[in-house]
């Protein structure tokens, strides 16, 4: 009976998987069917040999066309994949990530992103070291290895930052003379970002300029190898190669696309097209299956007629990017916060990453370098919908008192992707969202990051010199490591990308001193100076941000709970006890960017503090924009070397303060009316004699003025300068408070046009 019972599971079993055969199958077959029939281009890989069989490469000319061929003269086509850049993403040079490309993949060339800038090579030397590790194991692979000095930010090959490109391939070509696996891309991308060059043939020129005297040089060492030269814009024209090439029978000219941006009726494919049959040697050593920007999509349909034309016409090509970087060209699955890990960049001694561990984009790349059917498994990352608060309209300053994000998103290669909502934070809205960074760490820090973006803002900073933002913590769980918060926008004409240079670093240690606003929450004062940009940029009071991006970046930390940013902020003041909601906020603020006020420090302003003679002297100084007279000594209770020695006897000399018994009491409280009087004063002498009639002006208490300041009462209250009490009294004799005083010269340097 049981043997019998046995035979039954195991037929039942074999009828189950005949059965899901036959339901795979169809799909299968319609696929390749719709393969064959539209595009039969992307099947089969025959040309696509590997060095050990294709051996040196070179260039031949067939019906007027010239193609990449192997040391037999017989046209061959390179498939595969590159890195991202390799300051980022290094960790991808191993032997099990080699030998998966090369096996698994099919690959028969791999591309090393060396970037110069953002970090790369020219801040960054030994990152020589990960390019020259990458072609042992590309060798070791079999497979060919592109050498990419990865020209992009700035886009001029010939800018300073650059001016180490013909050493650094001197000694890789010494290291490694005349290896036939070996490809020079001598310039990535020249583009017109600043130093730039245009799309133009006076920029291909430039470009023609710097590329000649680095293939002369490899010649001349014995170095017979391909090489690739990028164009103007983004390497989208190799057509100015028709008019004027560079004379070298073994130099190819690169074409970079992304298929959500540049289709196959555009204007890109159609320069790659004619320079190609009219005798250019095109290798597109870049394309992605995004937007340009590596987000977007993937525009797989795009993709196919873009590879159709390629492969059809033996065109190599590399695609863009193996890393998981949470953006759609990466090959890789990223870290998703509460989803999904992110794919390891060493597949582990199997050598082979599973179909799971790829995104859409590796997985559609992967079938496309084999020349297999391309079977997409199914997949479900999305965030269920109506988790997040109403997007609204983009607004800045961002207070969101609205319900809504005011335009805030999480940015495409944000790590985290959850729900963002509106909540309440010390007393006002704020967007709100969980964070809970992983265990173990990525080699990029921004992997696993919360990031925040406003897109399509188009602001400007004015002369404003900070960006900040209310920044509220409330952790489950924080006891070691740092937050580490960084700003970055999108300016057009800086190549779409500037970072503030400093980080705003949260140390979870000492969380327990930071202020606590009520149980559990934490409150940081977040702020960015905009005159200290990464890579030498400015960003100009008329510099066009397209969009602000937020990163809130795990630097090593446990932390999880819940995070709230509000009020983001141009400004010019950081005062803690001026917040944004405050009503003296603008008021401050416009005064502190003229010069005129100061705070007691950076963080405070003290607005209820009663403000004494010496302050007053000050901002009267400042106002009237007089030159400083160096203090003489002559009043007694003034000390030289005071902070306000130089500026009370400036307004002295000045007339604008009257002393007694040779003492200026700069400690002394000021009175109202004092206070008044003087900012009269100030008024007077920045627009001349006053002529208003103030017998209309009544005051309840208009006895207790003392004479002498009485009518520059009136003149205060009827230009609107002060202001009476509810009960229409003055209070001449009530001291005035370092708020109070801002509004009035606020008021009058408003009123005479100086602000």
């Amino acid at each position: 009976m049981r043997k019998i019972i046995l035979k039954f599971c195991a037929l039942m079993m074999v009828v189950i998987l005949i059965v899901s055969i036959l339901q795979i199958l169809p799909v299968f077959a319609q696929s390749i069917l719709y393969e064959k029939e539209k595009y039969p281009h992307l099947l089969g890989n025959q040309v696509v040999k590997k060095p050990s069989v294709a051996g040196r490469l070179q260039i031949i000319e067939k019906d007027g066309k010239k193609y990449l061929a192997d040391q037999k003269g017989e046209i061959i086509q390179l498939r595969g994949m590159s890195t991202h850049g390799l300051q980022w993403y290094g960790d991808i040079i191993n032997k099990n990530a080699f030998k998966a490309l090369s096996k698994d993949w099919e690959c028969n060339v791999i591309r090393l992103a060396m970037y110069v800038g953002e970090g790369g090579y020219a801040s960054n030397p030994s990152i020589k070291e990960k390019v020259i590790e990458g072609i042992k194991l590309a060798i070791e692979n079999d497979m060919y290895v592109i050498v990419d000095w990865h020209v992009l930010n700035p886009g001029d090959p010939n800018a300073e930052i650059y001016k180490g490109a013909k050493d650094f391939f001197k000694e890789i070509a010494t290291s490694f003379p005349n290896d036939y696996h070996i490809i020079y891309e001598l310039c990535n991308e020249p583009n017109p970002n600043e130093p730039g060059v245009e799309n133009s043939l006076d920029g291909w020129k430039k470009v023609k300029a710097y590329a000649q005297p680095i293939i002369k040089m490899l010649r001349s060492l014995g170095n017979q190898n391909i090489i690739i030269v990028g164009s103007p814009n983004w390497s989208q024209r190799p057509d100015f190669a028709i008019q004027d090439p560079i004379n070298d029978k073994n130099v190819m000219y690169s074409v970079h696309f992304y298929s959500g941006t540049h289709k196959v009726d555009g204007y890109v494919f159609e320069n790659m097209k004619n320079a190609f049959e009219n005798g250019v040697p095109i290798f597109v050593s870049e394309w992605g299956t995004s937007l340009a920007s590596g987000d977007g999509g993937p525009y797989l349909d795009e993709a196919d007629k873009w590879l159709e034309y390629l492969n059809s016409n033996y065109i190599s090509w590399v695609n863009w990017s193996l890393s998981n970087k949470n953006e759609t060209s990466a090959a890789f699955v990223p870290y998703i916060n509460g989803m999904h890990d992110a794919t390891p960049l060493d597949p582990g001694d199997d050598k082979v990453w599973d179909i799971e561990e790829l995104s859409i984009s590796g997985e559609y790349v992967r079938a496309r370098i084999k020349g297999i059917a391309y079977q997409p498994i199914k997949r479900d990352n999305k965030i269920k919908e109506g988790e997040n608060a109403p997007l609204g309209e983009k607004v800045l300053p961002s207070t969101f008192e609205d319900d809504t994000r005011q335009g805030w998103d999480w940015d495409g290669p944000s790590g985290v992707k959850g729900p963002i909502t509106i909540e309440s934070a010390n007393g006002s809205k704020a967007l709100s969202f969980n964070v809970e960074y992983p265990e173990k760490k990525p080699q990029d820090g921004w992997a696993t990051a919360a990031r925040l973006i406003l897109k399509d803002i188009n602001v400007e900073r004015g002369n404003n010199k900070y960006l900040a933002f209310d920044f509220y913590l409330k952790p489950d769980r924080a006891s070691k490591g740092m937050i580490q918060i960084f700003l970055a926008f999108s300016p057009p004409s800086l190549g779409y990308w500037a970072q503030v240079q400093d980080s705003f670093n949260i140390d979870l240690a000492k969380l327990s001193s930071a202020k606590k606003i009520e149980d559990r929450i934490y409150k940081f004062n977040v702020f960015f100076d905009l005159d200290k940009i990464q890579d030498n940029k400015v960003l100009s009071p008329d510099t066009l941000l397209r969009d602000i991006i937020v990163v809130i970046a795990d630097g090593n930390s446990d932390f999880k709970g819940k995070m709230y940013i509000d009020n983001v902020r141009f400004t010019n003041i950081l005062f803690e006890d001026i917040n944004f909601e405050n009503s003296l906020y603008d008021v401050i603020d416009k005064l502190y960017s003229k010069g005129i006020i100061k705070g007691i420090s950076v963080f405070k302003y003290l607005p209820d503090k009663n403000i004494t003679r010496a302050e007053f002297a000050a901002l009267c100084v400042r106002a009237l924009n007089l030159k400083i007279e160096k203090y003489d000594g002559r009043f007694s209770d003034v000390k030289s070397g005071n902070w306000y020695s130089d500026v009370v006897y400036t307004a002295y000399k000045n007339k604008l303060f009257e002393i007694k018994e040779n003492k200026f009491f700069p400690e002394n409280i000021l009175k109202r009316e004092e206070a008044v009087a003087l900012a009269i004063e100030v008024y007077k002498r920045l627009t001349g004699k006053i002529e208003v009639n103030t017998d209309d002006v009544p005051i309840a208490d208009e006895k207790l003025i003392n004479p002498q300041y009485r009518e520059s009462v009136k003149l205060a209250i009827k230009l609107g300068i002060v202001d009476l009490y509810s009960d229409g009294t003055f209070e001449p004799n009530k001291s005035v408070s370092r708020g109070e005083v801002a509004t009035i010269l606020y008021n009058l340097l408003n009123l005479a046009g100086k602000l």
